[in-house]
């Protein structure tokens, strides 16, 4: 069976990292960062460049709530590209946009007289996000969804998708080194070369709705000079930094601070959870790696920054669910309430655990470390 795995970005690799090592197969990206990442973090993974053509879109500057800036983005890759350049068997696909392989005859038109009908498609996606963007009918274009637990088997038969294709439920294949504990805080702090004492980390989100370009600093900066800090923002929210030329202001503020005071500044970091393993706190905004991190069972912050905002930074806020995560953490809307949380977590004092018990239980089903056989059984019987 030749299975491909289509990760758009680099950080979609370690979602699906254990489930390939079940199944084998090859990577491939039409990005050309990504295959860059690839080649220098990942030499040994097979993986393969699907080149894309590229256009300029008119988009919000990066750092900026108002300014814009004329941007060249690569086309969206549909995986009827995949399936024309690679042959495969199989398909699973991390990324949530609209591009599965369409059967029916305008898709046929569309795609120059193809619709690979032997071709299983898989949808694995990327992360368990309250942002509700992966949500959509279309995703019952594919033949198979993994899905990490209750909460979005629920969203998804509310669509009525699952009564269209396949489901099921994975857990969450990231963290089955740590469910069996082959992955620890004292080896993952000393993989960093950390200090064995309170580690904060803090993982901001990348676009619109990112702390760190109006707060990122000021968090840092709260962080107590005895707490070890790890800083990992979104990948992408550094590679459209350096491809727009923008936000390089706060960027270098921030890692000017973090070098001063010998803290780690990992942007580039493919895999989060060893990251996690070794922290004690999270502070983040609107990131994925909030649901991630009740896996862990250690406390949350919340960096709320646009909870008193306006126009389309308020629309942008409000397309989440967010209600539910933020009551299993500390949630700050002024960012001068932040030293108050922190000191109160630092304490020792975790009002939130019940909350963080309930929510994790509903995302994530079977934690019992095997989430990845669990995902690649589930893909071989498709085939």
């Amino acid at each position: 069976m030749k299975i491909v795995y289509y990760t758009r970005h680099i950080r979609d690799y370690s979602w699906v990292e254990s489930i390939w090592k079940e199944t084998g197969g090859v990577f491939c990206s039409d990005l050309p960062e990504t295959a860059e990442l690839f080649e220098r973090n990942l030499p040994d993974v097979p993986f393969r460049f699907l080149p894309s053509s590229t256009k300029l879109t008119v988009g919000r500057k990066v750092g900026s709530r108002y300014g814009l800036a004329i941007k060249r983005k690569a086309r969206r890759f549909q995986l009827v590209d995949v399936a024309r350049q690679m042959n495969p068997d199989v398909i699973v696909t991390t990324s949530n946009h609209r591009h599965a392989i369409g059967r029916d005859w305008k898709s046929w038109l569309r795609q120059r007289g193809s619709t690979f009908p032997q071709v299983k498609q898989v949808q694995a996606f990327h992360g368990v996000s309250s942002k509700n963007v992966k949500f959509n009918p279309w995703m019952a274009e594919f033949d198979l969804l993994l899905l990490p637990g209750k909460r979005e088997r629920d969203k998804f038969a509310a669509l009525g998708i699952l009564d269209k294709t396949q489901y099921a439920l994975i857990g969450h294949p990231k963290s089955d080194a740590f469910l069996r504990g082959d992955l620890t805080q004292k080896e993952t702090r000393q993989r960093y070369g950390l200090p064995d004492k309170t580690t904060v980390l803090y993982a901001p989100t990348h676009g619109a709705l990112s702390s760190f370009f109006t707060w990122g600093l000021d968090i840092c900066k709260a962080i107590p000079r005895e707490c070890n800090l790890i800083v990992k923002p979104h990948p992408a929210l550094i590679t459209t930094a350096a491809n727009e030329g923008t936000g390089e202001k706060t960027i270098e503020e921030i890692k000017n601070h973090l070098k001063e005071r010998g803290a780690l500044w990992l942007p580039l970091e493919p895999d989060v959870v060893p990251l996690m393993s070794a922290s004690d706190i999270l502070v983040t905004d609107y990131s994925s790696v909030a649901e991630e991190f009740l896996v862990f069972d250690k406390p949350l912050i919340f960096a709320d920054h646009l909870a008193n905002a306006t126009g389309r930074d308020r629309l942008h806020r409000d397309k989440g669910d967010w209600k539910e995560l933020f009551e299993a953490g500390l949630q700050v809307t002024e960012k001068d309430m932040f030293p108050a949380a922190l000191e109160k977590v630092l304490l020792g004092l975790d009002e939130q655990r019940d909350a963080r018990h309930k929510l994790r239980d509903y995302v994530f089903e079977n934690l019992d470390g095997h989430c990845a056989e669990r995902a690649a059984q589930a893909i071989k019987a498709i085939s």
